[in-house]
């Protein structure tokens, strides 16, 4: 370890003289530079995406949480679309506004062909499903990209470390010397586009766990609140079939 740390160091301050990040940055060589760059390119993008997805799924949470509670409220299923149809968009209500309009229509279509036939939960259920899917797309739009820095970062990285070590053997082959002078300027480019990879890969990788766990979550109030609504429709067809 004290070797490698010698190597960096001489790296450093023989080509620039001192031995900050930037100057080990600035000696690098025009492929670790662009390796670099590309990194630094993905880490820029990849933080945006976690603060952006961060506050949306706030927001998301707290529109969920405001629906719910109006949605209680509500007495029967009319009271409780009156009391949430001027309410911000949520993945519950989305799933409440479909179920609840399929289940009118279902209802002003067996008024006119057969009272006595019975308004199909089967449809009700699809429809509110078809929803959750479109909605649980909304929640994972861009994640696939912190899954693409986090699994293709350190490669990166790790590409900018064999063009390091191979530009290191090459100067021992034209110098026929293997000092440290000579091999510590391919060295520093390894480790640097190392080092910048796994800055790259981390957030990314934890943030996207991070954010699957919270999508499960909603999947699981969604599939509660279908379950909930299903038992509603139920009781309600078997009571008066949707009269108001």
């Amino acid at each position: 370890m004290n070797n490698l740390i010698s190597i960096v160091s001489l790296s450093v301050v023989s080509q620039n003289g001192t031995g900050s990040i930037g100057s080990m940055i600035l000696a690098a060589g025009p492929v670790a530079k662009a390796v670099l760059i590309i990194l630094l390119i993905m880490s820029i993008l990849s933080w945006a995406i976690i603060i952006f997805k961060y506050i949306s799924y706030k927001k998301v949470s707290r529109a969920a949480d405001q629906f719910m509670d109006a949605f209680i409220g509500g007495k029967t299923l009319n009271d409780a679309y009156e009391e949430t149809r001027s309410m911000p968009a949520s993945y519950l209500k989305s799933i409440f506004d479909v179920g609840y309009k399929t289940a009118m229509r279902k209802r002003g279509a067996k008024s006119e062909q057969d009272e006595d036939s019975p308004v199909s939960l089967d449809i009700i259920e699809r429809a509110m499903r078809k929803v959750t899917l479109v909605e649980v797309n909304k929640l994972e739009d861009l994640l696939s990209f912190l899954a693409s820095t986090g699994s293709a970062s350190p490669f990166i990285g790790l590409f900018g470390t064999v063009w390091g070590i191979m530009t290191a053997f090459r100067s021992i082959g034209i110098t026929e010397s293997a000092s440290l002078a000579i091999v510590a300027p391919g060295i520093s480019e390894a480790l640097i586009t190392t080092a910048m990879g796994l800055f790259a890969a981390i957030p990314a990788v934890l943030a996207y766990n991070y954010f699957e766990r919270r999508i499960k979550v909603f999947m699981d109030d969604m599939d509660a609140f279908i379950i909930e609504m299903l038992n509603m429709f139920e009781r309600y067809i078997s009571a008066n079939g949707f009269k108001q």
